[in-house]
């Protein structure tokens, strides 16, 4: 009797083991990313925005085929790609793009009027170019403050230097390189500031005064 009520005990405290786990609550799939914000299209900043690009890029590109110099296409470029929210990073990030094209462009008019003349074989070109590589690649590593001058740096040095298969001395391309992006930063500058500007300052206004009605709203709330 007294092994039977053991082996009794054993089985219901091994049971637990050999049962199946309790089904807990389905995990909700999480929604698919939309290619849109969520006020893409009832949102009129964003209409605004996109305005503001299309005019700038599209002035510059008027203006340099009217005068026939498209060697100064980067202003084109630069009205796209400096373009952001608010009017102040949209400047900022034009000083780090202008700051890292004049740069490299420096380094790419020393290589090209002091180095290239004196240079033989390949392996002085790659010491030149991992020199500037190394200078845009300390930059870029840099904090987001300045990182995007690293990678103008490098541009600027790249296309000034390498403008063919064979050592060449032709500075136009550095000259149109900084012209052009000189000219879309004050046309990009100029149409951010003055058509339906966008100050970081107001979209601080507008978030806390959205924080004031939801802790009002929720004040409301308990107190009924």
């Amino acid at each position: 009797m007294g092994r039977d009520r053991l082996r009794c005990r054993a089985d219901r405290r091994s049971e637990p083991l050999f049962l199946p786990e309790e089904a807990g609550p389905v995990a909700e799939s999480p929604k698919p990313k939309s290619l849109f914000a969520s006020d893409a299209f009832t949102n009129p900043a964003h209409v605004h925005f996109a305005l503001k690009v299309t005019f700038a890029a599209m002035f510059c590109y008027i203006f340099y085929m009217a005068i026939d110099w498209s060697g100064i296409h980067t202003a084109f470029i630069t009205c796209t790609f400096i373009a952001l929210e608010t009017t102040g990073a949209t400047l900022h990030k034009g000083v780090l793009r202008i700051g890292g094209c004049v740069i490299g462009g420096a380094l790419a008019l020393f290589t090209i009027v002091f180095l290239m003349p004196h240079m033989d074989t390949i392996a002085s070109l790659v010491v030149v170019v991992a020199c500037a590589s190394a200078i845009a690649g300390w930059v870029a590593a840099g904090s987001e403050m300045i990182s995007y001058a690293g990678l103008q740096i490098a541009f600027a040095f790249f296309y000034s230097v390498f403008q063919g298969y064979a050592p060449d001395t032709d500075l136009d391309n550095v000259r149109n390189r900084v012209v052009g992006i000189l000219f879309g930063l004050i046309v990009t500058g100029l149409v951010f500031r003055y058509i339906w500007p966008e100050r970081t300052i107001d979209r601080l206004r507008d978030a806390l005064r959205a924080a004031l009605r939801q802790l009002a709203q929720a004040a409301r709330n308990s107190s009924s």
